[in-house]
């Protein structure tokens, strides 16, 4: 447990880093990659509803922020859970991402780049207690891809 705490506060200091970091560095002006950046952002805005309304709908909740999994639970495997292990983060990634893209300065990028890695890691110590939890995590984990699709 006391992991999953120190994850949690490393994201959302990085998650503040990153909000302060658009709003007090200087963005890029004109750049190709702004209209990258607004697909993006709406991309991760559609995958965090469809995430939300699969957890609820399978769990009659909404997912905690603890990668611990909630007593009572589920395993989700419909919807986005189908074939994505960890949408949310997938859309917190594509959100922040897209406002990376469209800011356009370094600093943005490397905190968001500085995310993926929080979240891979998050999502590594998060399926181990998946695997304790639920018996047939590990045939899930076959099917469906840690943040996209399997192809």
């Amino acid at each position: 447990m006391r992991s999953s705490y120190g994850l949690v506060i490393v994201q959302f200091g990085l998650l503040g880093a990153f909000v302060l970091a658009t709003v007090f560095v200087e963005p890029v002006g004109e750049s190709p990659v702004k209209l990258l950046g607004v697909v993006a952002f709406l991309a991760g805005v559609v995958v965090f509803g469809l995430a939300l309304q699969a957890y609820a709908q399978t769990n009659a909740t909404l997912p905690q922020v603890l990668p611990d999994p909630k007593q009572g639970t589920q395993l989700v495997q419909r919807g986005i859970y189908g074939s994505i292990r960890h949408p949310i983060y997938t859309a917190v990634l594509a959100i922040t991402g897209g406002v990376a893209l469209y800011h356009g300065a370094l600093i943005p990028l490397a905190l968001w780049g500085a995310l993926l890695v929080l979240f891979y890691v998050k999502s590594d110590y998060e399926e181990s207690l998946l695997r304790r939890t639920f018996p047939d995590y590990a045939a899930y984990r076959k099917r469906a891809g840690r943040f996209l699709p399997k192809l």
